[in-house]
Order: C-alpha cells, then sequence, then structure tokens
C-alpha cells in the first residue's frame, strides 16, 4: 500500500516536472525567437479589431489583443497562446474515460503530445491554429458530456464551442459536418437544433460582416486559392500526413482505422478522422495542403489510440523522446540562432527593415504585392501605417480591405517590391530588393465602364467610360494610363500595352473610342483592363476590369 502510494506520487511528481519544463520552454522559446512573418500579419489584425479580416475569422486578432494588454514585444504576440496549448493538452485529457484519468496516463499523454511535430511549433508560435485547437478540443469534450449526460450545461458549452471554432478558422466547419453524419440520432434530439441556433446566433456578426464585404473570405478560399495548381500536390500531402502524425503514431491510427469503433464518440471521432484525411486528399488536387490544416486530427486520433497508450510503458515513451529530442532541440534552437539557410521566414526580416529604413531617409515606405512584408515592416520599424499595395496578378489579402493608403495620397513614399529598368538593386544580408521614391497616387479609386466592344479584322475597338468611386481623392489634373492585356480562359496571355492616357472628367460622361491589336494567338477569349498613375512604375496597376471577346 505504502508502495503503491509512493509510486503513485512519484508518477505526479514526474508530471508536474514535465509540464513546467514544457511551460519554461515555450515561454524561452517565445521570447527569443523573432517574429514569424504570419505573426505579424495576425498582429496587424489586433491593431484593426473587426468582426472578419479577408484571410481568417477574428478568433487569432483577439488572443493577440489579450497577450498586448499582459506583455509587449514578441510575449505580447505569444504569452497567451503558450497558456491556451496547456488548456488543450489539459482538455484532451479530459476527453478519456473516468477510470483511464490516471497520474500515470496523463504523463503518458503528455509524451505523446511532446511526440507530435506541430504541438512543437504551435506551442509558441501565434495562428488561427492556436484557438482552433483549444475551441474543438473544448467540442469534443462537450459533445462527450452532450452524449453522457445530455443536460442543459453541456448543450450550452456546445453551442458555444462551435462558435468559438467557426471563429477561428473556416474548416472547422467540417468536424461538425462529420460529428452529425456519424451520430444521425442528434437530429431527434430538440436540444441539438437549439445549441445550432445558439451557435448561429453568436455567429452573425461575423457573417454580417462577410455580407458587408461581399463574401470575400469564402470567395477566395472557394475559388480564388485553388489557381496555380501543381501536379505533385497529392504527393506532397500524403509526406505532409506523415511529418504531421509521426511515422509511429500514424502506423498505429492507420491500424485503428481499419477496425471498428466501440460506442458514439468513438465512431464520431473515427468520422472526424477519416472525413477530414479524405476531405484534404480531394482538395490537394486543386491546392497545396499546409500542415497545419490537419492539426486538429491529433484530438480525435489521441483518443482513438487511448487503449493502445495505455498499454505502452511510460520507460519505452522517454526512450522515444530522447531519441528524438536531438532533432527537437536542435530546430527549436534555430529558430532562435540564425544558424541555417532555411530562414523560417523569422530570421533576417529586422535587417531587412533596417536597410530599408536607411534607404528611405525617413519617408513612409510602401510595398508592392507583399502583406507579410508589410506587416513585418510595421512590426519592427514602428511606423505607424505600411500599406501593401497589390497589383492585379496578386494574391488577395486584409490589405486590399484597408484604406491605409489614403493617408499618403499625392505624397512621396518610399515604394518597395517593383524593378525599373536602369536601377540597381539595394544589397542586403539575405539578397537584394528594388526600392524607388514615388509621389503616391489613388488609381484603385476609379473604375471603367464598358459600353461596347466589337472585332473589326485583327483590331479590337471598345468604347467605354472611366469614373471615380471616391472623388475626393482624384485630382482631375493629373495623368492616368489605361493598359489592356489578353486574357486565355481568365489568365494573363500578355505584359499589354498602354492605349490610352487620360485625365479623369469630373463629370464621367465622356466616351472613349480606342483601337489596338488583337494577338494572333486563336485561343484569345477574353481582355482586362488596368489603371495606373503614369507616375507609378509600369507594374503597379490596382484595378482590373475582366471583359469577354466577342466576335
Amino acid at each position: 500500500m505504502v508502495n503503491a502510494l509512493r509510486a503513485k506520487n512519484k508518477i505526479r511528481t514526474y508530471s508536474i516536472y514535465a509540464v513546467s519544463a514544457w511551460l519554461l520552454v515555450n515561454l524561452v522559446q517565445a521570447y527569443l525567437s523573432p517574429l514569424h512573418v504570419d505573426e505579424a500579419y495576425y498582429w496587424m489584425f489586433s491593431r484593426f479589431l473587426d468582426w472578419g479580416y479577408f484571410d481568417h475569422p477574428p478568433a487569432v486578432a483577439v488572443l493577440i489583443k489579450a497577450s498586448s494588454f499582459i506583455f509587449e514585444g514578441n510575449m505580447g504576440i505569444r504569452f497567451l497562446s503558450i497558456l491556451c496549448q496547456l488548456l488543450t493538452f489539459y482538455l484532451m485529457f479530459m476527453l478519456l474515460e473516468n477510470e483511464r484519468r490516471t497520474d500515470r496516463m496523463f504523463l503518458k499523454y503528455l509524451l505523446v503530445l511532446m511526440l507530435l511535430p506541430l504541438h512543437h511549433v504551435f506551442g509558441f508560435i501565434t495562428t488561427p491554429d492556436v484557438p482552433l485547437m483549444l475551441s474543438t478540443t473544448l467540442f469534443f469534450y462537450a459533445l462527450k458530456r452532450v452524449l453522457d449526460l445530455g443536460d442543459g450545461w453541456s448543450y450550452g458549452l456546445w453551442s458555444l464551442s462551435m462558435a468559438m471554432m467557426l471563429y477561428s478558422k473556416y474548416h472547422s466547419g467540417l468536424v461538425i459536418v462529420c460529428v452529425l453524419i456519424a451520430l444521425p440520432h442528434l437530429f431527434k434530439r430538440w436540444q441539438t437544433y437549439c445549441s445550432g441556433l445558439v451557435a448561429l446566433i453568436l455567429y452573425i456578426p461575423h457573417v454580417w460582416w462577410q455580407y458587408q464585404h461581399d463574401w470575400v473570405s469564402f470567395v477566395y478560399h472557394l475559388k480564388e486559392r485553388g489557381e496555380g495548381y501543381e501536379w505533385t500536390f497529392p504527393m506532397e500531402y500524403l509526406l505532409i500526413i506523415v511529418l504531421v502524425f509521426n511515422p509511429v503514431f500514424l502506423f498505429q491510427l492507420v491500424r485503428l482505422i481499419r477496425k471498428r469503433w466501440k460506442g458514439t464518440f468513438e465512431r464520431a471521432c473515427y468520422i472526424v478522422v477519416v472525413g477530414f484525411l479524405l476531405f484534404f486528399l480531394w482538395q490537394s488536387f486543386r491546392v497545396r495542403v499546409q500542415p497545419q490544416w490537419l492539426i486538429v486530427l491529433y484530438i480525435p486520433s489521441l483518443y482513438l489510440m487511448r487503449r493502445e497508450i495505455d498499454k505502452v510503458s511510460i520507460r519505452r515513451l522517454v526512450l522515444m523522446f530522447l531519441a528524438l529530442l536531438p532533432i527537437l532541440v536542435f530546430l527549436r534552437v534555430c529558430m532562435i540562432v540564425d544558424v541555417l539557410p532555411i530562414r523560417f521566414n523569422m530570421h533576417g526580416e529586422k535587417e531587412y527593415v533596417e536597410q530599408i529604413q536607411q534607404d528611405a531617409k525617413g519617408r513612409d515606405v510602401m510595398f508592392y504585392s507583399s502583406y507579410k512584408r508589410a506587416a513585418i515592416y510595421n512590426w519592427y520599424s514602428g511606423q505607424e501605417y505600411t500599406h501593401s499595395y497589390n497589383g492585379v496578378n496578386a494574391r488577395k489579402n486584409q490589405y486590399d480591405i484597408w484604406s491605409h493608403d489614403s493617408i499618403y495620397y499625392h505624397q512621396d513614399v518610399y515604394f518597395v517590391g517593383v524593378y525599373q529598368e536602369g536601377r540597381e538593386p539595394t544589397f542586403y544580408k539575405d539578397g537584394t530588393y528594388f526600392g524607388n521614391v514615388v509621389t503616391y497616387k489613388p488609381s484603385r479609386k476609379m473604375q471603367v465602364n464598358l459600353l461596347n466592344s466589337k472585332k473589326v479584322g485583327q483590331h479590337l475597338i471598345s468604347e467605354f467610360t472611366i469614373d471615380s468611386i471616391e472623388i475626393k481623392d482624384i485630382k482631375f489634373s493629373e495623368q492616368y494610363v489605361l493598359t489592356r492585356r489578353y486574357l486565355i480562359d481568365g489568365q494573363s496571355f500578355d505584359y499589354g500595352e498602354d492605349i490610352l492616357s487620360f485625365k479623369l472628367e469630373a463629370d464621367a460622361q465622356k466616351v472613349y473610342s480606342v483601337s489596338s491589336s488583337l494577338p494572333l494567338n486563336p485561343e484569345v477569349n477574353g481582355f482586362v483592363y488596368l489603371i495606373r498613375h503614369e507616375n507609378l512604375p509600369h507594374r503597379v496597376v490596382y484595378e482590373s476590369y475582366d471583359f469577354p471577346l466577342i466576335d
């Protein structure tokens, strides 16, 4: 009896040491590691809180804003993420049956979590996946209570967790769909509909934000993100699965998937794992799947493997961890110290910003089609606003929604990222960049209204008007340029030609008629108009207006 009690206390002490060590390592890592460029972008979200953003729902912005009230600098972005992960660990353990919630099993669970690669990244870096993991674990915890107890508190917690998931990342909705497919008997309970209704009510502010912004996030994720497919994506996806799960645990998971589930909650976990893997296999034929998209599978997967984990000795798990430890330590050190050619999108950014500040000579800085560079420059420079002026072929982002560039209208700015013939690049530690001093003009406040277009021989004749969306930002005395590019199935066929130099008419009634030569390629089926200020480099265009090519 005494020996058993001593052994139990010993295991509990080891667990406390392990949790404390994990917390300390992540705190040190968060403090010493340079900011990732994605974190800088999400930090910009937190500076301008809203119910939604172009790329993601607002949970990550709220998390960073809350952290900034406690600390400054790196910890002001990362501190609460570290605590969220510990809470996620605890809730994952609480999913186990009462008889399995022992000190020994807690230590085993903790060791297994330390063997899963992505936990080492999201243990200190702040991305939308941090609140996603916490809210999804809370969802499974609430679901288990709903199935076991079915009381009002359980359904209320379930509603809250569903809303939190959807406020974290959109693909969390797949978890909800898979659970409902796995447990159709939930549709027979009126509480299920009430839970869904409450979650929807909590989510209305974000839906309204999407409506106000023309459903921009859904259009991007469902349509625009699929551009640029490569045939290697499905094979990359299979490698990502191995990376995410660790080959040892992936083997166990495959064995479990081949077996039949036991009980309703286990069936839900099973369907979520299989559903996620199949869904993203399908997506890999459209886009490049990223490892963090699968991180929520840690939650149901570990629950499915709980019996096997219970059978494994602590000694064996410790040996596995010690075997992996040199690699983990090396990678963690490399994220702090700049020693590898791989920069992790963390190292070299401060030197890059300092070089630009030196060349800008006190001017405000703008970037061409680089939202990450704009955000990291904002972080290191302290400039109140930094804008990314996105070209027509660039990946859209939150800077397309913000109007920070309005404060630079008709002012000299240092414009980074556009090549101009005859100019030498600026060299810095990690490479080169092109910078030019320009007077910034608001060409994106205009629109082309096509009245008529027709082919005449090998020429295209178009008639259109050009007007301003926001007259107050336009100076009618200034010269603008209209460029036409031809398209094949929506993709740019050529670099385009300047077909019109114009000054905006105040009454927007002037009709322009222009003629340009058609390309010889018979597959051309459309064209696009681009507007820029003649003062800006040729590639710096914003607005595009696609039109079909009609005989």
